[in-house]
């Protein structure tokens, strides 16, 4: 799954209410995958979801609106991890690790070090250091593709949030494929 933004299942995140978390986050895209997960691991069944998103949604990333955004994604990856990880518990393998079954990607360039590392980033010469050390630059996933068992490819314009999903904002379109003599059954 590559898209734009990932949040959902908001009523299966830990510690949900509506009152506590006031988010319109419903559809159950992100539920669905993990339940398929779940149902893999049960059935002792090869299985695995990639996710590529943004390392944060487009606009600064301090302003508020967007660390909302990050902490509800938050909550939708760790309700998903929580349940692969009860599956792994439940129903083995007993040396598998949820990241076996569930992986999220935020694709980066590292930026090239500056001659001087106060040319940007904090004041603090120690925070400069460690900046300058680390800087990533996020690549702006801004696709919405998922390809399922090699086999179906779904390009649309939909993101995985309340606003696309909800079917009475937005305007969304999206086209499927697949070629039958390479489907595996």
């Amino acid at each position: 799954v590559e898209n734009q933004y990932f949040l959902g299942s908001a009523k299966e995140w830990q510690g949900f209410d509506d009152h506590t978390f006031n988010v319109e986050s419903k559809h159950q895209i992100p539920l669905e995958l993990v339940t398929r997960i779940v149902s893999k691991i049960r059935s002792g069944e090869r299985f695995v979801v990639y996710v590529c998103i943004p390392m944060h949604p487009e606009g600064v990333p301090e302003d508020g609106t967007t660390q909302a955004i990050v902490h509800w994604q938050y909550k939708t990856i760790e309700m998903m991890y929580n349940r692969v990880g009860a599956a792994i518990q439940a129903y083995g393998p007993p040396d598998a690790h949820p990241t076996d079954y569930l992986n999220f990607y935020c694709p980066a360039i590292k930026e090239p070090p500056r001659p001087d590392p106060s040319e940007v980033g904090p004041a603090d010469p120690v925070q400069q250091t460690i900046y300058h050390k680390t800087r990533r630059h996020m690549i702006y996933v801004h696709s919405k593709m998922i390809i399922v068992d090699d086999e179906y490819i779904l390009l649309g314009s939909a993101n995985i949030n309340e606003r696309s999903m909800a079917g009475d904002r937005d305007t969304e379109i999206a086209v499927g494929g697949y070629q039958e003599a390479y489907t595996k059954g």
